[in-house]
């Protein structure tokens, strides 16, 4: 399978957003600081959680036009830790569900759930389900307290905007049916694979 080179170049400016998003950041800050004041348990922990996290994003990133769903709950799993580390450990996201085998696009997933997670109120609460029902993904994004309507900041703009034109790039390219809704309390997207058993990725 021909990867378009509109796809591989958006993978490519994805990948780079993610390599320098503030989750890993912040939470390499967190390791220094748990380092620093001798917490040697908490620093291990966050070291593993880190290292997850980018085998991750390494292996969803293997092939621009699809992923492996194990390696995509992966992600979405030790992006939440580091996340819920971030607020100091109230877990303000919660994540369930299980992805197992096959495949789907990729990129779409974490672009969402991080723009979700930007729009969350202030000490709100997000609950995240993962659904996998005769070849279609859902995830469903439930806000404790609806979602403020706002003028988003430059980091959520660019994830809306890296996010939507990902989802333009499979509709054009008809390889996955893509479709997303957002209100005030809840959002959800629906992935359903359409051309990838012809993808030599692996």
């Amino acid at each position: 399978m021909h990867m378009p080179a509109s796809l591989s170049e958006n993978t490519l400016a994805l990948l780079r957003r993610y390599m320098a998003s503030h989750a890993l950041f912040n939470g390499l800050s967190a390791l220094q600081l748990s380092l620093l004041s001798n917490e040697a348990r908490q620093g291990l922990d966050l070291l593993r959680h880190h290292a997850a996290y980018l085998r991750a994003l390494s292996a969803v990133s293997d092939c621009p036009v699809c992923c492996n769903q194990a390696d995509e709950w992966r992600l979405l799993e030790s992006w939440t830790w580091l996340e819920n580390q971030r607020h100091n450990g109230k877990e303000p996201i919660r994540l369930s569900g299980k992805l197992s085998g096959g495949r789907m696009p990729s990129w779409l997933l974490l672009p969402f759930l991080e723009f979700q997670e930007l729009r969350n109120p202030a000490d709100g609460k997000l609950d995240v389900q993962l659904n996998n029902l005769n070849g279609a993904v859902t995830m469903r994004v439930q806000f404790s307290q609806p979602a403020k309507e706002k003028t988003w900041n430059e980091e959520q703009a660019m994830r809306r905007l890296l996010f939507t034109r990902r989802t333009e790039l499979f509709l054009a390219e008809a390889a996955a049916e893509v479709a997303w809704n957002e209100s005030a309390t809840e959002s959800s997207i629906t992935l359903k694979t359409l051309q990838y058993e012809s993808c030599n990725c692996r």
